[in-house]
């Protein structure tokens, strides 16, 4: 049996000043990274064709093409050299996603890319601070959020991850007041399949009977949509594509990323575990990850809450840096709804929840020592979050 640390390991405190000057100090060394990014591409080193290039392609190749072979990967390759995709980087962006995907990334394809990439980074940010603002934190720690690693990743990269924890993390934060909405948010999230695998136990576990309703109308929605959109022909040619070829973590060119992906199975790899070791390394981590939504199934109160995103990271094998503002989002409402409940930081606390949020800017380095210090802090903030006797104050209106 997993046993959860209790409160009376950290007995020390901190107060509420040195909690601002060392949030204030970690948003300044985060600010640190826009410079670097600028730095590098004004060196001519960086690609000039960031992942939105590839999201970007995918919604217009359906606009032009039959949809169901947009999981040709020949066919997909051939249309992006076609819009000026360097050959140094052909083949680099598959479409491994579910179709209903597209369905928010056609009207993206429809327009000129760089009115797409400036309206996806707008809409992106906008539905990121909205499904914050749900939570009622306070303004103060906009900055630190807006300065996070992953925030500065996601935003230059053009990748999906703000859009992804703005419907996990407003989910969460209206799953109290609008049920079935929130459920519908939070089976949204199966647009990356990976980052939804924890949201059923969580649901069940907590007794959302209206949510789960919510997420079994939103994924029939979707389904449904995006057949009389794409075709019926697109779900079978995803399928097939799962079958035959489904996205490798140990070869190819997601193995030539493992030190950007924070997961278990690609740590155990790059420490030379075999496959089967990375395997049963991320079982244990799923088991952790479920036994922790279990612990917290009778809570309501935000730091319980956050158990689901930062638990979904240790769970799901398949993540890269980008796809990290849903931790660093659930760990700053975590902070935030501790000062403004007045309640004190034991020894320890912080630095670990704030490490969650600061270390990723390793990963920017293609360090693996960047995903071990992460995936180490993630667990340890798991267990405070599921069993901090502190934390049950927060109840969310």
């Amino acid at each position: 049996m997993i046993v959860l640390p209790r409160s009376s390991a950290m007995p020390e405190q901190v107060d509420r000043r040195n909690v601002m000057r060392v949030l204030t100090i970690a948003a300044a060394a985060c600010s640190i990274l826009p410079i670097i990014f600028i730095a590098k591409l004004m060196t001519g080193h960086e690609v000039l064709y960031p992942d939105f290039f590839g999201l970007w392609t995918f919604g217009r190749f359906v606009l032009t093409h039959d949809p169901a072979t947009i999981y040709d990967a020949a066919r997909l390759t051939a249309f992006q050299g076609g819009l000026g995709m360097p050959v140094a980087t052909a083949g680099t962006y598959p479409f491994p996603y579910p179709p209903p995907i597209l369905l928010l990334l056609a009207p993206f394809g429809a327009l000129p890319y760089t009115v797409a990439r400036l309206l996806w980074l707008g809409v992106s940010l906008s539905a990121y601070g909205a499904s914050l603002a749900v939570w009622q934190w306070p303004r103060p720690l906009m900055l630190l959020l807006l300065v996070a690693p992953s925030t500065v990743v996601c935003c230059l990269v053009g990748q999906g991850g703000l859009l992804l924890a703005s419907l996990m993390l407003g989910g969460l934060g209206l799953l109290s007041s609008r049920p079935v909405l929130a459920g519908g948010m939070l089976a949204a999230v199966a647009i990356k399949p990976q980052f939804a695998i924890l949201v059923p136990f969580y649901l069940l576990f907590g007794r959302y009977w209206r949510a789960l309703g919510g997420a079994a109308i939103m994924a029939a929605v979707l389904i449904v949509t995006s057949m009389a959109a794409f075709g019926i022909g697109i779900w079978h040619a995803w399928i097939m594509f799962l079958l035959h070829q489904g996205v490798s973590l140990t070869a190819g060119r997601e193995g030539q990323l493992m030190d950007m992906m924070p997961t278990v199975t690609s740590l155990t790899r790059l420490m030379g575990g075999s496959v089967a070791q990375a395997h049963s390394a991320q079982a244990a981590a799923v088991v952790l990850a479920i036994y922790a939504l279990w612990h917290v199934r009778g809570r309501r109160d935000v730091a319980a809450r956050s158990c689901l995103p930062i638990g979904t990271f240790l769970a799901t094998p398949y993540a890269f840096h980008y796809d990290l503002p849903v931790v660093t989002g659930s760990i700053l409402l975590v902070i935030s709804s501790r000062i403004k409940a007045g309640q004190r930081f034991r020894a320890g606390e912080l630095p670990v929840l704030l490490g969650c949020v600061v270390i990723p800017v390793l990963l920017v380095g293609h360090s693996p020592v960047g995903s071990a210090c992460l995936l180490v802090l993630l667990g340890l903030a798991l267990m405070l979050t599921a069993n901090q006797a502190a934390f049950r104050g927060e109840i969310d209106k």
